[in-house]
């Protein structure tokens, strides 16, 4: 095998054969080789590069490549790495209570990150040699071939695809934009195309929606330490009005908490106002930038003609060529803007905070989805902006009154914002 590198550590693991047995080995070394190797061996599996088999005396993982499996035997208690098909291929002796001392010597494994990124990266891509469809003006893959190309299962109920691994549950339906990724709402670009007992999902989606999700965006040289909360409207700008009840108020109040909560998780986090002024919502990503903010999270209120409406959304930047959640069809010729940039950063950081307000508030799940808003599509770094509920809903409205839920509503949203943080800030 060419290319080669070797790892050599002392091991202790118990004699478990539960699936998450991975997550109790313990690195004896230092402190770099032990975040390094547990990280890496749980982002593989948890993203199925790897798997794992458990046996009397050894526990062994074995890499999977979008070819075929990677099950050559291995030297005992070698780490191995191929640099031309980044296969890699972990064999531990397990020894109940003691300590498995690798032969060979210790070496540094900042290594062994990069190339778990590396292979992780190369993984993810794919669903760039699948064949296209051209079906209804649009480019489709066929969901069979990219869930066999990641060996995730699918089965069909009717107009429903279920694609399933051990760690994720997709739900789709045939002639809809709407998506359930890993528990949560999700709009697509394009609707999921069926015919006879085959199902479609967009190339577009496929690249900015399952991409980002599944495999996260790592980025090593990228940190999150600093937040500009944008307030919604302000000043000349009430925004909603329900009553006696304007949305600029409740947007500042929501925001306030929300600096609290994040600064209390040892983050910066700033204002774009924190008076009752105006700024166009064109200038509030500038503020941002002046403030050298690592994230912009823009907070609003929604309401709609039909009181029944509720819920809770996420929006993130549309996708160059593609077309907005509420545009009925409508932008497909729009090219790029500065935010676009950000694209898989956008929707990885909206899922994350449309999982947490859904998981902790018990909100209806109105899902991520796509707009050009001004204070999204001139951003300069990654961008949501969050509707909390409805004003024209009395039950929403309530609740959006309500220091009490204001509060934990910050908090959900500061809870999504770390999780973002911890995803793309692991190694």
């Amino acid at each position: 095998m060419s290319g080669q590198s070797l790892f050599m550590c002392n091991v202790h693991a118990s004699q478990n054969t539960a699936a998450s047995h991975y997550q109790r080995m313990h690195i004896i070394t230092n402190t770099h080789t032990h975040h390094a190797l547990t990280i890496g061996l749980n982002r593989a599996l948890n993203q199925g590069f790897l798997r794992h088999e458990a046996a009397k005396s050894r526990l062994t993982f074995f890499a999977v490549t979008p070819a075929r499996e990677f099950n050559q035997r291995s030297l005992s208690g070698r780490i191995i790495f191929a640099s031309l098909n980044f296969s890699l291929l972990l064999e531990i002796p397990v020894h109940s209570g003691q300590s498995a001392p690798m032969q060979g010597c210790l070496g540094r494994v900042s290594w062994l990150a990069v190339f778990l990124g590396m292979a992780t990266a190369a993984f993810a891509q794919a669903w760039t040699r699948l064949p296209r469809t051209e079906l209804y003006g649009n480019e489709y893959l066929r969901l069979s071939q990219w869930a066999e190309a990641y060996k995730f299962d699918l089965r069909t109920q009717g107009d429903t695809a279920i694609v399933t691994s051990r760690w994720s549950r997709l739900v789709f339906k045939a002639d809809s934009r709407q998506a359930e990724i890993r528990g949560v709402v999700v709009h697509l670009s394009v609707p999921v195309a069926r015919q006879g007992n085959e199902f479609f999902i967009g190339t577009m989606d496929v690249a900015t929606v399952l991409q980002p999700l599944l495999f996260n965006v790592n980025s090593p040289k990228v940190t999150v330490r600093s937040i500009c909360i944008d307030p919604g409207h302000g000043g000349k700008d009430p925004g909603n009005l329900e009553g006696k009840f304007q949305e600029k108020r409740y947007t500042l109040l929501l925001a306030q908490e929300l600096q609290k909560a994040l600064k209390a998780a040892g983050l910066k986090a700033t204002l774009s106002r924190s008076t009752d002024i105006y700024h166009d919502p064109a200038d509030r990503p500038s503020i941002a930038r002046r403030q050298k903010a690592d994230l912009l999270v823009s907070l609003h209120y929604n309401s709609a003609a039909d009181s029944s409406a509720r819920g809770i959304e996420t929006y993130c930047m549309t996708p160059a060529k593609a077309s907005s959640t509420n545009a009925r069809g409508e932008g497909t010729n729009t090219g790029a803007y500065p935010a676009n940039s950000f694209d898989p950063h956008n929707i990885l950081l909206a899922w994350h905070v449309q999982n947490a307000m859904v998981q902790k508030l018990g909100l209806p799940d109105r899902g991520v989805r796509r707009a050009r808003f001004a204070v999204l599509r001139f951003s300069a770094m990654p961008a949501i902006l969050v509707e909390g509920g409805f004003m024209s809903n009395p039950a929403d409205m309530a609740r959006i009154a309500d220091a009490t839920h204001r509060k934990k509503m910050a908090q959900a949203i500061a809870d999504g914002i770390l999780a973002y943080k911890k995803a793309i800030e692991s190694p």
